[in-house]
């Protein structure tokens, strides 16, 4: 019954706000003009630019990380080869979506690296965690025998 709880959780999350929220994201542009904003503001306006040019291939990583993990927990019977072709296809569709006219967002090949990079550690993590709970299962049922 729990588990049916967090699979379906994850869905909800995943399909409800994940995918739709990571490609708006992708198509917004942050104004970095910081005079245009309101004086009152510009430190958050400051901030937002700081942290997006500082820290731009980190928060690629971090988002296809938490997509990945969403994904494998919605649907834990999917191969992790499937997934990473499911999730590099829909980080390359959102590069190749910024080199759309009128998008005023430029694509970087690095950062489908480091969306790939990102899907390649959450895999490895989600495949111990399933070796894990694979190893307990089998050796409860050998000790019930």
């Amino acid at each position: 019954m729990v588990s049916l709880i967090i699979k379906t959780l994850a869905r909800i999350m995943l399909w409800g706000l994940a995918i739709p929220g990571g490609l708006l994201l992708s198509l917004v542009r942050i104004d970095c003009d910081i005079a245009r904003y309101p004086e009152a503001l510009q430190p958050l306006a400051r901030f937002n630019c700081s942290l997006d040019q500082q820290y731009d291939k980190q928060l690629h990583v971090l988002a296809f990380v938490i997509l990945t993990l969403l994904l494998a927990a919605a649907y834990p019977r999917l191969s992790p080869w499937r997934l990473l072709v499911m999730l590099a296809s829909l980080g390359c569709a959102a590069e190749l979506l910024q080199l759309l006219p009128g998008i005023d967002r430029s694509a970087d090949w690095q950062d489908l690296a480091y969306n790939i990079i990102g899907i390649v550690g959450a895999l490895s993590v989600v495949a111990a965690f399933r070796a894990l709970v694979r190893r307990y299962s089998i050796s409860r049922k050998v000790s019930r025998a």
